[in-house]
């Protein structure tokens, strides 16, 4: 029932490098379920709570939107 269930499911993936390498080797492996997206930025400064948390708003409004009816 989980995967019958699957395609309701969103993903998020966090990460910091350039070029989104563990989304994209995820996505190469693995037959992710749902909606996958990607949240990367380069540079050797850590992930402030602020930045993720806007990138994790905005992903939720565009998953949302993209829920509902047209």
């Amino acid at each position: 029932a989980a995967l019958r269930e699957s395609h309701k499911l969103s993903l998020l993936i966090v990460e910091q490098n350039h070029g989104a390498q563990l989304y994209r080797y995820l996505r190469a492996m693995h037959d992710l379920p749902g909606r996958a997206a990607s949240f990367h930025r380069p540079g050797p400064l850590p992930l402030r709570p602020a930045e993720l948390t806007a990138a994790i708003v905005d992903w939720a409004r565009t998953y949302q939107a993209a829920k509902e009816p047209a």
